[in-house]
C-alpha cells in the first residue's frame, strides 16, 4: 500500500492468516538522509525502540490477533531524537473460531447435547419403566388365570371326590401342574425385572439353565452353539424376555413330546438380525401333539410381540423353529 493510501486509513486491517509485513518508512528531507539514524517501534510485539538499518524497513514475520501502535522517529547527528513520531494503527483480525459467537454457538451446542443426552436418559428410564409396568401386568395376569384354574379344579376335584376317585386325581395332578407353571412363570418375571439380570450373558446363562433342568426331568440333551457378536449385544430387557420365553415354550413343547431327544440351538447375528433356530429330530412319541396349537400359538403371540418373524416347522419326523429378530 502506498503512503497516500495509509494515511487515508484509521487503520490498517489485517487478516489473522496474512500478518507477514514489511513497513518502510523516510524522512521528507533528502539533503541529509546520511546524517539521520531511524527508530521504530511496533507497541505489543517490540519491547523497544529498534535501530534500522540502511534499507529503512521494518519486517515482522507474524503478529497475532489484535490491535498493534507501529512507531517511527529520527535522530540526527548530534543525537537529537525528532519531536514528531509517526504512527500506524494496525489492527489483526481473529479468526472465526476465536470469535465471541462462535464461543457463543459451542457453548449452545454443548448445552444441545447436555440436554439431548439427559432426554434419552429419561427416555430410556421411562421406557424401561413401561417395560417393568408391562411385565408386572403380565405376571398378574398369568397369575390371576392360573389360581381362578386351580380354583376351578379344586372344586371339580371336590364334587368328584366321592363319586369318581380316579376324575378327582385327575383334577388334583392338573393343579399340581398349574401350580408349578405359575411358580415357574412368577421366578422368570422376577428374574426378569432384576437390574442386575439385565444383560445378554445372564439371559444366556438363564437359558442354560432352564436346558439343564429340562434334560434332568425330561431327559432331553440340549446342543446349544451361541456368536460370540450375540453376548455383547445390548437389547432391551423385553426383547430379552420374549426370547427366553419363546425358547422357553419351544424346548417345553419339545420335551413333553419328543422325550429322550437331542435339541439342536443355533445363536447367530446375520447382519441386523439375531437367529435363533431350534431343530429337534423325531419321531414323536405321541403322534397327535403335531397338531397341539397351544404351544404354536404362545410362540406367535411372543414373535408379534417383539416383534420379528417366526418360522415353525412340525410333522411326525420332527420340528424346527427358526426365529429372526431385528436387532439394530
Amino acid at each position: 500500500m502506498l503512503v497516500d493510501s495509509l494515511t487515508a486509513l484509521d487503520n490498517v486491517l489485517l487478516a489473522h492468516d496474512r500478518t507477514s509485513i514489511t513497513i518502510g518508512f523516510s524522512a521528507l528531507t533528502y539533503t541529509k538522509q546520511q546524517q539521520l539514524a531511524y527508530y521504530y517501534q511496533l507497541e505489543g510485539q517490540d519491547d523497544d525502540w529498534v535501530k534500522a538499518d540502511n534499507r529503512l524497513q521494518a519486517i515482522y514475520n507474524y503478529l497475532a490477533p489484535g490491535d498493534y501502535l507501529f512507531k517511527v522517529r529520527t535522530q540526527n547527528s548530534d543525537g537529537i531524537f525528532s519531536k514528531e513520531i509517526t504512527t500506524l494503527k494496525i489492527h489483526v483480525t481473529a479468526p472465526f473460531w476465536r470469535s465471541w459467537w462462535f464461543y457463543g454457538a459451542l457453548a449452545m451446542l454443548f448445552m444441545g447435547i447436555l440436554y439431548w443426552i439427559d432426554r434419552e436418559r429419561i427416555k430410556r428410564l421411562i421406557g424401561l419403566q413401561k417395560m417393568r409396568t408391562q411385565i408386572a401386568g403380565n405376571l398378574h395376569a398369568a397369575v390371576n388365570t392360573t389360581l381362578n384354574n386351580i380354583n376351578l379344579l379344586s372344586e371339580m376335584a371336590k364334587i368328584k371326590a366321592d363319586k369318581d376317585s380316579s376324575l378327582s386325581k385327575e383334577y388334583i395332578e392338573q393343579i399340581s401342574e398349574k401350580s408349578r407353571e405359575m411358580i415357574g412363570a412368577m421366578d422368570d418375571m422376577l428374574w426378569t425385572i432384576q437390574p442386575e439380570n439385565d444383560s445378554m450373558p445372564k439371559t444366556l446363562l438363564r437359558m442354560n439353565e432352564f436346558s439343564d433342568g429340562l434334560q434332568s426331568s425330561h431327559g432331553v440333551i440340549v446342543k446349544m452353539e451361541v456368536d460370540d457378536k450375540i453376548t455383547v449385544l445390548a437389547l432391551d430387557m423385553k426383547i430379552r424376555q420374549d426370547i427366553y420365553f419363546l425358547y422357553k415354550d419351544a424346548l417345553t413343547y419339545i420335551a413333553q413330546y419328543a422325550e429322550g431327544t437331542t435339541v439342536l440351538v443355533n445363536m447367530d447375528l446375520v447382519k441386523t438380525r439375531l437367529l435363533l433356530k431350534i431343530h429337534a429330530p423325531g419321531p414323536f412319541t405321541v403322534v397327535e401333539a403335531v397338531a397341539d396349537q397351544r404351544y404354536f400359538e404362545a410362540m406367535q403371540q411372543r414373535a408379534a410381540q417383539l416383534p420379528a418373524l417366526l418360522d415353525i416347522q412340525a410333522d411326525k419326523r420332527g420340528i424346527s423353529i427358526i426365529l429372526q429378530v431385528p436387532v439394530r
